[in-house]
Parts: C-alpha cells; sequence; structure tokens
C-alpha cells in the first residue's frame, strides 16, 4: 500500500528488461503449480499518447471452483470514479491539489460490448456509484464449468499523478481493467474506489497483456516481457504473469534502468537518465528482496521492477512492479518507502487481505517489515529503534492534539478505510500505530518466534486471502502466545503507547 504521509508529483515508466534464461526457472514450475487452479486475464491495450486515451479488449477465462452455481459475474471498473459525477472520488480534499497540479481533471472506463461464450451480454452497471459491471450468463455456470467473457472497453486518463492517469507525458495504469470482484459468503465485494488507503481486493490469477505504444516510450509492468513487435509504427510489447493479485504498468520516457540479479529473480531500479542514485537504489532493492526472501518465504516471480513516477503520495505496490515518488525530498525517505513498497510484495502481493477492511494487517507488517530490514541492513543511517521511536514520539503528537481539539479521538485500527475521518487519522491508525502493534508483539513473542509465525503464514497461506481472525490465530498458534487480549486491545483502540527504545 501506499504511504500516504509522503507527497508526489510527477514521473514516467519503463520498459522491462527482458530477463535471462537461466534467471527464475524454478520459480515457474512453482508458479504454475498455482496457476492451474486460477483464472486468466487476456489483455490488448492500445495507447493513444497524443489524446491520452486508449482501447482495450478483455477475454476473461473463468472457471466456477465454488460449490454453488453463478448466474452473474461482477467486475469493479475502478477507473469509474474518476469520471466527472462520481459520487465516490478516489483522492480527498486535503491531497487534491497533489493529484491535480493542472487543475482537476477527468477520466473514464467506457464499456462498448460484453459478450459471454461469444454471445452479446447486456451491459449493466452496479454498485453504490455504479462502478461496477454485472454480467450475466445466459446459464448457470456450475462447478467445473468454464465460460469467457469478453469486455470492450475505452479509456480516458485524467491529467494527475494517481494510480491511473497520467502528467506531462508519464503514464500511471494501475487499476485500469475490468477485474473480477471477490465474493465471499454469497456475495460480491462491492467497495467503491475511496480515497483512503488501497480500497481494492482481488484473487491471484494468470495475465496475458500486450501494450501497444509509439517507439519512444518505455514500458514497465507486473510480469515478464516475452515478445516485443513493431506494429504500424508503433511498439506491441507482450507481457505474462502467472499467479498474481493485480496487474499494473507504468508507461513513458527518459528512464535509464540498473539490474542486480542471482539466479532466481531480476531486481530492475527505473529512475531518470540523470539520477546519480540508480545503482544505489537498485542495490538497495535487491537487498530488500534478498532480506525478505530468506525472513519470510523466497520472491516467486522472475523479475521486480522498481520505477519512479508521479504518484500523489509516498509509493505505490502492485506484484512484480512497484511505483516510486520522484518527490521524495530526502534519501532517507527514499530508502524507507523503496522496502516498505518491496515489502508489499509479501504482504498483499503474496498474502493477500481485504485492504478495505484489514489494512492494518498488510500496512503494519510493511512498515515492521521496513524496520526489520534496517536492524539487519546497515549502511543507510536508518535502525529499527530509530523508525519505532519516531513513530512513537508521532503517534503520541497526534494523540495529544486531536484530545486538545473539541472533537472526539480515534484510535481504532479495525474501521473501514471509508470509517476514518481523513488522511491523517488513517495513517496514524494503520501505518504509525500498526508498526507499534508488531513491535509490542515481538516483546511478548520474541523476536524469532514471531518471524518464524510470520513465515509460515507467507507458506501456509502464498496466492491466497486471509483476515484478521485467521492471521491472529496463525500468530497465537504459531508462537504459542495467548496474545487474544493483546490485539483485541490494539485494533479495539485500547493499547497504552509511549514507550520508547
Amino acid at each position: 500500500m501506499k504511504r500516504f504521509w509522503q507527497k508526489f508529483v510527477c514521473v514516467s515508466v519503463v520498459l522491462v528488461l527482458g530477463c535471462m534464461f537461466f534467471v527464475g526457472c524454478s520459480n515457474e514450475r512453482y508458479l504454475k503449480k498455482f496457476a492451474k487452479k486460477q483464472n486468466t486475464y487476456n489483455i490488448d491495450l492500445v495507447l493513444d499518447t497524443d489524446v491520452m486515451t486508449a482501447s482495450g479488449y478483455e477475454k476473461f477465462e473463468y472457471e466456477n471452483r465454488t460449490d454453488s452455481g453463478v448466474e452473474t459475474l461482477v467486475f469493479h471498473l475502478y477507473p469509474r470514479a474518476f469520471r466527472e459525477g462520481a459520487s465516490v472520488k478516489p483522492y480527498s480534499n486535503l491531497s487534491e491539489a497533489r493529484c491535480f497540479p493542472n487543475g482537476v481533471d477527468y477520466g473514464d472506463i467506457s464499456i462498448n460490448e460484453v459478450k459471454v461464450n461469444g454471445k452479446k451480454s447486456q451491459i449493466n452497471f452496479v454498485g453504490e456509484d455504479d462502478d461496477k459491471l454485472e454480467v450475466v450468463l445466459q446459464e448457470t455456470c456450475f462447478h467445473g464449468d468454464e465460460i469467457d467473457v469478453e469486455i470492450w472497453f475505452d479509456l480516458e486518463l485524467p491529467n494527475c499523478t494517481h494510480r491511473f492517469g497520467y502528467f506531462e507525458n508519464n503514464i500511471n495504469l494501475g487499476n485500469f481493467y475490468p477485474i473480477l470482484a471477490v465474493k465471499e459468503n454469497g456475495e460480491y465485494d462491492m467497495t467503491p474506489y475511496y480515497a483512503n488507503g488501497d480500497p481494492f481486493y482481488s484473487e491471484c490469477a494468470n495475465y496475458n497483456v500486450s501494450v501497444t505504444v509509439p517507439e519512444s516510450f518505455s514500458v514497465f509492468s507486473s510480469g515478464n516481457e516475452t515478445k516485443r513487435e513493431e506494429v504500424n509504427g508503433k511498439v506491441k510489447t507482450r507481457f505474462s504473469a502467472l499467479s498474481v493479485r493485480d496487474f499494473a504498468l507504468v508507461i513513458g520516457g527518459n528512464f535509464e534502468v540498473k539490474t542486480a540479479s542471482n539466479k532466481k529473480y531480476n531486481v530492475n531500479y527505473a529512475g531518470y537518465k540523470e539520477d546519480k542514485d540508480l545503482e544505489g537504489n537498485a542495490k538497495l532493492a535487491f537487498k530488500a528482496v534478498e532480506f525478505f526472501s530468506e525472513v519470510f518465504k523466497e520472491y516467486p516471480y522472475q523479475n521486480l521492477n522498481i520505477v519512479k513516477t508521479p504518484f500523489v503520495h509516498g509509493g505505490m505496490e502492485y506484484p512484480g512492479l512497484v511505483m516510486i515518488s520522484d518527490t521524495l525530498s530526502t534519501e532517507e525517505e527514499k530508502h524507507k518507502v523503496i522496502v516498505h513498497e518491496i515489502a508489499h510484495e509479501w504482504w498483499y502481493g503474496l498474502v493477500g487481505v481485504n485492504e478495505t477492511k484489514d489494512a492494518w494487517i498488510d500496512e503494519g507488517l510493511a512498515e515492521f517489515s521496513t524496520a526489520l530490514f534496517f536492524d539487519s541492513v546497515s549502511g543507510y543511517g536508518i535502525s529499527y529503534n530509530q523508525m519505532v521511536n519516531d513513530a512513537i514520539t508521532s503517534y503520541t503528537l497526534y494523540v495529544d492534539v486531536i484530545s486538545s481539539i473539541d472533537r472526539s479521538l480515534n484510535t481504532k485500527m479495525n474501521l473501514r478505510v471509508n470509517e476514518y475521518l481523513n488522511e491523517y487519522e488513517y495513517t496514524y491508525m494503520i501505518y504509525i500505530k500498526g508498526i507499534l502493534l508488531f513491535d509490542d508483539l515481538m516483546k511478548i513473542t520474541g523476536k524469532e518466534k514471531l518471524t518464524k509465525a510470520l513465515s509460515k503464514i507467507c507458506k501456509d497461506y502464498a496466492f491466497s486471502n486471509i483476515d484478521t481472525d485467521i492471521f491472529t490465530e496463525s500468530i497465537k498458534r504459531s508462537t504459542k502466545k495467548d496474545t487474544d487480549a493483546f490485539f483485541t486491545s490494539y485494533l479495539e483502540g485500547d493499547a497504552i503507547i509511549g514507550k520508547v527504545h
């Protein structure tokens, strides 16, 4: 998830480097085991960078693996939140100016046609803000049945520094395509695209994506580049990604890439050609992947792309692709953001959560994991104790200030993202209090037991989703510590915080 207390602006993108043949072969075999049980998205996207629009085609290959019949499929259409007149906006009053440096602009996704197994289907918009596409199947899809849903769509990109949009000539394409909503207890997740947090929730799937852009642009993506060809004066690049929770792209120019590799994965850092820190950031990113692979579970993909790009907040994670703002003001903040976003490859990417209601898990763990990294890797002027003590100081000051003004203080960590008053409240309860929760938990369990418990969660729930109950029970079982009261105290807002290391 993104770090909310960072600012962001413009950026661009990059072309995923081709990988050496021997890199990631064992990982691919491992991923294929999971891929067999997952649905597949086939997406073709053609960008018109003169007017910042795109035409898209998606073929979604679905198999019903549930025990009940399915009569409809519901897809999130996140770009509709950027349209004029949307009742739920993906930015707040606090972030609007940073999101739209050139003034508020609008974007959208238009659905032109839908077919189910080759037969035309009606286009139905549903959800709180008509931000979902409901596809009614011609007949009930029972367990083991397979269907193809084809969707033709157009994108209008807003001029902004958000996950979806462009700034100057650089493009971020996060959450840009129709994606199947998660269905739990017989109901689809209908969460709107709120401003707080990362309000999306998905299941792992396989992706085959082609992107056509002018030859002067570079393209970075989730997954691996498989083919590149010239088509009508433009360049069409194909990508493949097995068993990923989402798929994103960053597109633009003026990039230089530095790569650090081993026989299992490539870590590519893409910055601007004039940057002086390319080599150092690539090495830091590689060290982070190595560290988390050793402590939690081996990074399962062949590539990880870290791309400097415009973004309204500090950074943003997608499987195999991390966005880092080009406006981070200090080297320390840049280093923290790089490691934090890479930690999300495990906490969100590998082990999924519903970030609308359980954001404390992946955000708190990403912050805690960042502190663990800097506790073990020296040379960056950042320490575990410094990060925790800064969090204590910041949290204490926040509580004192809010308590002194005429409104009630909320210290709950288990609210849905839209239930927090604003970005500040969300940030303090999820990020800052999140690292303090895991620091206090480590005092109860010990470092070795806690990291082993987290590693076990990674292995037991790889490529699936967990929630608060699963997570807290797993920690309790693995550490053999009665942590029920501890978690309740933190999540319900009763924990007393204030000890400095």
